[in-house]
């Protein structure tokens, strides 16, 4: 079949890049596709020209992706498409699934039986049970990811015995952690996912006929998301591909997000290197977000170092300018949140970094019965160490006698006494319901600096039960010296900072440690509205997806990006340090480029009273110079995502927007301006209702002049 008789069968309509990467069919290959531009579009296309126009047989096509979901999103799209001539006979597979048909080729061809494979539920069991066994003690929810995600690290990585020595987690030594979950597989004849990898890829090192059979049998070979694939992964890729050299990636390392789980962006800069024969192509091209959206992102990004050069653009309307939205203090954005949703019927999906940032929306959306739609939480915030500790401390306060909750964390609160006398005094006490200080002066261990300790600590207990839930945990951080162990810890602050967010709702201080109880229960259980336009997301479980309208919360330094990458000047950084920066400004731009027609974000004079610098990131969006805020002070009102007003505000708009009418005949070209976000310019062209302005400094930006107007973010400047 000819290609235009292809295109014209099954309805397929390409811009020039596009083209050119579906009529790629033979040789080494890496598509670079920017957000919105269509990829999935473009690989199942390419899938049918190879098919139709190329005469492929099915068999030797092996499509790879990074989840099962992908996986099966990608066959429906081929099959709907195409229908289902092909079925059975073309392959759509994670990586995964790959190695497990690698693994019983070697069972069938071997004569032998593979270890059984652990679901997630079982490893789970197996680090804990690991780690109960060299610490003596119960790991927390939020360790027992740490160290599942730090295993997954060290193995797609590929990571020799000295680097894994490097790795710190907690109090554990976690080489010896790592070196005994391996061990135990191995006595257990049992293995994980990340074990199906290792055992494909030596199986196609050591076992030439098995290789020699799999590259005949796929000699087309498609991976998508290939910014996010492992090490391990793309060596086990390089292998299958390395006899027809017939290769096709699909990746943006701008989007490399999970660079935690060990996803390594590096192949994609390293492509011509280990495929000197190959060929990039790129689609610059964004179908999905208003013309605003684009531009910014795209300057945005381009200030990361590690990346192919690329221009993101989009023939979109400009739309409405992306928002900043300015508050006095971070705590008043969940308020504002909540009347943005009560003015508006549309879409809103609000955006964040880590889950925790939902929490005090999740409460005020549950206290007040605003619907919503939960993408992902797992609780595992109310097992971090320190809110473990905060909230454990807070509840000692009001049940002194219970002493196994002192026993975990008075040593964290400057009282230096050996463990001895502490475990000694809890075995006296046991069952009683007398202040567990009591039992411990009695103990004939105590030298009599100990008395003025324990007397501080008893008054510091009964005044937290007279304070306010925001007060008594500050009270925790600073005179009861535990902000002093965080540090030397080096344990997470933003977490504390997500607490200090929940007493807004929550001010008596009994009612807030039930309600952190309930609240735990909820983002576990998954209280969540399916039918809801308001969605509830971090930003990695956006990847992929798209809304009408974005709000992007909680971009602070300390945040996003995490505190790990603000102590440094950028320039200054050492090698990891300028890595872990660059994923950060990855992942803020993957959040950007979620929205379709407006994006909004929330920038904040001060957290919890505490004087606050516009984000970094924020800075770079809209090039706003170090410690300068241009935007007005005033917040920008409900209305600024120009999301549909409810019923009973469309007669104010109306009325709002006919007056913006009349005052737009003194809006001409050459007339000097006032924008609340962009500042001071010049009219260049109005063709209503867009305007677009050369602002003072360069930028040109365009928006509907007529909305501006009513909602009096533009004036004429005096």
């Amino acid at each position: 079949m000819e290609f235009t008789e292809f295109k014209k069968k099954y309805n397929i309509i390409l811009n020039p890049q596009q083209e050119s990467a579906v009529t790629r069919a033979d040789g080494q290959t890496l598509l670079l596709a920017v957000p919105g531009s269509g990829k999935t579009t473009v690989i199942v296309a390419r899938l049918g020209y190879m098919l139709y126009c190329k005469g492929v047989k099915p068999e030797n096509i092996l499509t790879m992706t990074y989840n099962v979901s992908a996986a099966a999103d990608m066959k429906k799209r081929f099959f709907d498409k195409f229908g289902t001539e092909f079925e059975g006979r073309i392959e759509f597979r994670t990586i995964n699934g790959f190695c497990a048909k690698v693994i019983m080729m070697y069972e069938r061809t071997r004569n032998t039986s593979a270890f059984t494979l652990l679901d997630e539920g079982k490893v789970t069991k197996i680090i804990k049970a690991l780690y109960v066994n060299m610490t003596r003690e119960f790991p927390s929810e939020s360790t027992v990811k740490e160290l599942k995600t730090k295993l997954i690290y060290c193995r797609n990585m590929m990571l020799k015995p000295d680097e894994i020595k490097k790795i710190k987690v907690g109090e554990i030594d976690f080489y010896s952690f790592f070196t005994a979950y391996r061990d135990y597989k191995s006595q257990n004849r049992v293995m994980d996912f990340d074990d199906q990898l290792e055992f494909a890829f030596k199986i196609l090192v050591k076992n030439q006929d098995i290789l020699t059979y799999c590259q005949n049998r796929f000699r087309y070979i498609s991976i998508d998301e290939a910014q996010d694939t492992s090490k391990i992964q793309h060596m086990i890729i390089r292998l299958l591909a390395s006899r027809h050299k017939n290769i096709f990636m699909v990746g943006d390392e701008d989007q490399s997000i999970y660079g935690f789980r060990a996803a390594y962006p590096q192949a994609l800069l390293e492509f011509n290197t280990v495929y000197p024969d190959g060929k990039v192509l790129l689609m610059e091209q964004n179908y999905r977000s208003a013309a605003d959206i684009v531009n910014k992102a795209n300057r945005f990004i381009k200030q990361n170092r590690c990346r192919h050069d690329k221009n993101m653009f989009t023939e979109n309307p400009a739309g409405l300018p992306v928002r900043r939205i300015i508050l006095k203090d971070c705590k008043f954005q969940y308020n504002y949140i909540q009347k943005m949703i009560e003015d508006s019927d549309d879409e809103l999906a609000i955006l964040y970094r880590n889950n925790e940032s939902a929490l005090p929306i999740i409460d005020l959306f549950e206290k007040n019965g605003i619907g919503y739609r939960l993408k992902e939480n797992d609780g595992v915030f109310f097992t971090v160490n320190c809110i473990y500790d905060i909230l454990s401390i807070l509840q000692f306060a009001f049940a002194p006698w219970d002493a196994t909750l002192f026993l975990e964390f008075y040593y964290k609160i400057g009282l230096k006494m050996k463990k001895d006398i502490v475990t000694s005094s809890l075995v006296k006490h046991k069952n009683s319901n007398i202040s567990f200080f009591r039992t411990l002066e009695k103990d004939e261990g105590l030298e009599k600096w100990h008395y003025k300790l324990l007397k501080e600590a008893e008054h510091n207990f009964n005044h937290l039960r007279k304070l306010n839930s925001f007060s008594a945990i500050t009270f925790i951080l600073s005179k009861m010296e535990y902000g002093k162990f965080m540090k030397s810890r080096g344990l997470d602050e933003s977490k504390v900072k997500t607490l200090l967010a929940l007493p807004n709702q929550n001010p008596e201080l009994n009612c807030f440690l039930v309600r952190m109880t309930e609240l735990k229960e909820i983002v576990t259980c998954g209280s969540t509205d399916p039918d809801s336009k308001v969605i509830l997301s971090t930003i990695h479980s956006s990847k992929g997806l798209e809304y009408d309208n974005v709000l992007l919360i909680d971009v602070r330094d300390g945040i996003l990006p995490s505190s790990s990458v603000c102590d440094e000047d950028e320039e200054d950084m050492t090698e990891s340090q300028r890595n872990d920066l660059e994923e950060e400004r990855r992942l803020f731009y993957v959040g950007v480029t979620r929205a379709k027609h407006n994006l909004a974000i929330f920038d904040y004079e001060a957290a919890y009273g505490v004087k606050n610098e516009t984000a970094t990131f924020t800075r770079q969006l809209f090039g706003i110079e170090t410690g300068k805020k241009k935007s007005s002070e005033k917040p920008e009102k409900v209305s600024a995502l120009k999301i549909t007003a409810s019923s009973g505000e469309k007669a104010k708009l109306k009325k709002k927007e006919e007056d913006a009418l009349k005052v737009l005949k003194k809006y001409k070209p050459g007339t000097r301006i006032n924008h609340r976000v962009y500042g001071t310019g010049v009219i260049e062209e109005i063709k209503a209702p867009i305007c677009r302005v050369l602002i003072d400094g360069g930028d040109i930006h365009s928006f509907d002049i007529v909305y501006c107007i009513s909602n009096d973010i533009v004036s004429i400047a005096k």
